[in-house]
C-alpha cells in the first residue's frame, strides 16, 4: 500500500511549529483545527485554526467542543474536510491509541513531536499525518 501524499503549505506549516514549541517550553500540549481538500491519492492542509484550549498540560491538550463542531461545520460547507493537529512532548509522531479514538470522523489527524536533543539541548519539532483508524470492538466467544 502506498503512504497518502499531503500538501502543507511552509509558512502555515512553520506558524503551527512556531506555537507549538511555544506551548512545549511550557510544558503543555497544543493543538489547532485543519481544513483539508481531498484529492486522489492526496490531501492538501488548506488552513490552520488556532482552537479555544480548555485543558493544557504535558500529557493533555483539550479544546471547546462547541468551537471544534462549529468549525466542522464550516468545513463542510466550504466543501473541505475537517482534522485536527496535535503535539507530543517527545520524539514521537505516531498517533497513540487515545488519539486514533479521539479522532475518529476527522479526515486527517496530525502529531507533531517535539522534544530537546539533550546533548545539544536543541529544540526539535517534526509533524506527520494519519489517516484516523476505526476501532474494532472485540467480542470474546466461549471456548467449544
Amino acid at each position: 500500500m502506498q503512504a497518502m501524499n499531503i500538501f502543507v503549505d511552509a509558512t502555515q506549516q512553520r506558524t503551527f511549529k512556531r506555537r507549538a514549541v511555544a506551548a512545549f517550553h511550557k510544558d503543555k500540549e497544543y493543538m489547532e483545527a485543519i481544513f483539508v481538500r481531498r484529492g486522489v491519492g492526496e490531501f492538501h492542509v488548506v488552513k490552520f485554526i488556532k482552537l479555544k484550549l480548555l485543558k493544557q498540560g504535558p500529557e493533555i491538550v483539550d479544546s471547546d467542543d462547541v468551537e471544534y463542531q462549529a468549525l466542522k461545520n464550516e468545513a463542510k460547507n466550504l466543501g473541505l474536510e475537517f482534522g485536527t493537529v496535535h503535539t507530543h512532548l517527545y520524539n514521537d509522531s505516531a498517533p497513540s491509541e487515545w488519539d486514533h479514538k479521539e479522532s475518529v470522523g476527522e479526515a486527517l489527524v496530525g502529531v507533531c513531536s517535539v522534544w530537546t536533543d539533550e546533548k545539544t539541548q536543541k529544540t526539535h519539532s517534526r509533524i506527520d499525518f494519519w489517516q484516523p483508524q476505526l476501532p474494532c470492538k472485540l467480542n470474546v466467544v466461549p471456548s467449544k
